[in-house]
């Protein structure tokens, strides 16, 4: 048991559970309980291990006093069905920061490299669904004449900022290595340039 919750893919696992469980709170609120409760799975895996359930972090106790807080309002909440769909959402993304902090080092470049694709896919899908019909900007009135008909529903900008906000930040690792990566290719290509020109003995 401690091979399976001390492996990589666990921890992936893990996060896809979670992001599983936020998509069907949004896309489908109904099944989103279930989700849920399958997103519990590695935690109580880990729990059967010997491990903590989750991996601890400088803010457990700040994120125990919000859940508390968002529990109360729930509890003290007109609308139920509302409030109960919104906790459970928090829920979800306190799911996601525990499976984000479990993940280990070696999972860090696939994450990144995967929002980094999510975030592309949520600006392309974003520009060719939005009606940007209130903007006067030239490039935005050109886009709206040329942009490829897509009968897809239209994603919310607020929505859309916060989704690649966030993926944005995760893709910077990704980024940052491929950064590096050129540089370091640039410097071996100045180095043998000067080589063979001579300049270097």
């Amino acid at each position: 048991m401690r091979s399976l919750v001390d492996n990589r893919w666990f921890a992936l696992t893990d996060l896809l559970l979670v992001i599983m469980s936020a998509a069907a709170w949004v896309l489908v609120p109904r099944l989103g309980i279930w989700f849920t409760l399958i997103a519990f799975l590695p935690w109580i895996l880990r729990f059967l291990a010997g491990h903590f359930p989750f991996q601890r972090t400088p803010f457990d106790w700040p994120i125990a006093i919000f859940l508390t807080t968002a529990w109360i309002s729930y509890w003290a909440a007109y609308d139920k069905s509302a409030a109960g769909t919104k906790f459970l959402l928090i829920v979800s993304a306190i799911l996601l920061y525990y499976a984000l902090s479990a993940q280990p080092k070696q999972n860090l470049g696939t994450l990144s490299f995967l929002s980094f694709c999510f975030a592309s896919t949520i600006a392309i899908y974003f520009f060719l669904t939005y009606d940007f019909g209130g903007s006067g900007s030239n490039a935005i009135v050109w886009w709206m004449m040329h942009k490829p008909k897509a009968d897809w529903p239209a994603l919310n900008h607020g929505n859309t900022s916060g989704l690649l906000l966030i993926s944005s930040i995760f893709a910077l690792h990704w980024l940052w290595g491929l950064r590096k990566k050129a540089v370091g290719a640039v410097s071996i290509l100045l180095r043998f340039s000067f080589w063979e020109a001579g300049l270097f003995p």
